[in-house]
């Protein structure tokens, strides 16, 4: 590639790189699982209220079998009501949960800002590394035709006699040499994409890779060798 890509801008790249970032993922996965943690253990430390009623029928009689046919009658009905508060005065384990999942989400909190901060420095490193080695395949490409132009010239009239061979070879060397450096230039500014892109971690989607594809098929080859 040789060409500067127009589709790259920081603050969008940006978005992508938080949302399709394994690490960033995992920091806010964690910290999902650390407010559940959080709030599981602060709901232990809560007052519990609880309602409860009965209601019944029994019966008297000299024998058994006539009181207990007469209890669907429902002559001695008996109600009951139940009204419970419990409150964890000396629930010790819960206070402790609770103060290491507070402890653990601040940690995480701290995390995450710091690994939203360095995203956000990589992408910013990794555009302006972009522009760097863009123009300086630019600076190598306007002097690799600066220098070709020379150099044909140059032949031109070593053949009319004009110029000696030395001359001639030094021009070569110095074609060579430029044709060298554009190809180094060329190789880092398209090791500065491939970078970017591993920043924004879409190089797979990028360059059409199917990466469960290429993992299911190395699976199936594990599988199936055989010494």
């Amino acid at each position: 590639v040789q060409n500067l890509p127009e589709s790259f801008e920081a603050a969008r790249d940006l978005e992508i790189a938080y949302q399709t970032r394994p690490d960033f993922k995992s920091i806010r996965l964690q910290m999902e699982n650390a407010r559940k943690s959080y709030e599981i253990a602060e709901n232990q430390l809560l007052p519990s209220v609880s309602i409860g009623g009965s209601y019944s029928s029994r019966d008297f009689a000299r024998h058994a079998s006539d009181a207990y046919g007469d209890i669907p009658s429902l002559k001695y009905p008996e109600y009951g009501l139940e009204f419970r508060v419990e409150y964890p005065l000396w629930n010790e384990s819960a206070r402790v949960d609770a103060r290491n999942a507070r402890i653990s989400l601040r940690q995480l909190a701290i995390q995450e800002e710091e690994t939203r901060r360095r995203i956000a420095d990589e992408i910013r490193e990794g555009l302006e590394n972009i522009q760097v080695t863009f123009r300086a395949m630019e600076k190598a490409r306007q002097s690799l035709l600066e220098t070709r132009r020379f150099y044909n010239g140059l032949v031109r009239r070593y053949r009319q006699g004009r110029f000696n061979a030395q001359t001639v070879k030094d021009a070569l060397d110095a074609l060579v040499q430029a044709r060298q450096a554009m190809m180094e230039a060329t190789i880092n500014f398209n090791i500065s994409l491939v970078r970017y892109e591993l920043t924004r971690n879409t190089i797979f989607s990028t360059y059409n890779v199917n990466i469960d594809g290429v993992v299911d098929r190395m699976q199936t080859e594990a599988d199936t060798f055989q010494p």
